[in-house]
């Protein structure tokens, strides 16, 4: 399985949004992905330190997680990856150099990415 950034960034946003002490399972999760892949993600999110996550295993492999919250990098994360347009652009920048995404390439893109839609704009960062 490939990591997906996009399902990354996707499954931030749907436990940003839950109610405080809700549980978010990732088979719940009705999106365009199968449940072992978000599952899968998941934990990889939570090695990352983006968010504190139970893990339901079985001889080693994932059968489910639940994401409890966010961490203060997985808001960190989001709040920099939120805008769309700043998003595309990190990725169009990574891809145009040649780099697979990754968190840490990620979080040093998009503050760039954002500066320029900014600059764009006719706006400094620091206006």
């Amino acid at each position: 399985m490939k990591r997906n950034m996009d399902l990354v960034r996707e499954l931030l946003r749907w436990a940003e949004d839950a109610e405080p002490n809700a549980e978010r399972w990732s088979d719940e999760y009705d999106q365009a992905y199968d449940h072992l892949m978000v599952a899968e993600h998941i934990r990889l999110m939570k090695e990352a330190g983006l968010v504190d996550a139970v893990l339901v295993e079985a001889q080693g492999d994932i059968l489910k997680a639940r994401i409890d919250r966010l961490t203060w990098d997985g808001h960190e994360f989001l709040a920099g990856a939120r805008n769309d347009t700043v998003w595309n652009k990190a990725k169009m920048i990574a891809k145009e150099k040649g780099l697979d995404l990754t968190v840490d390439l990620l979080k040093a893109l998009l503050p760039k990415a954002a500066a320029a839609l900014l600059g764009s704009h006719g706006l400094s960062p620091m206006s």
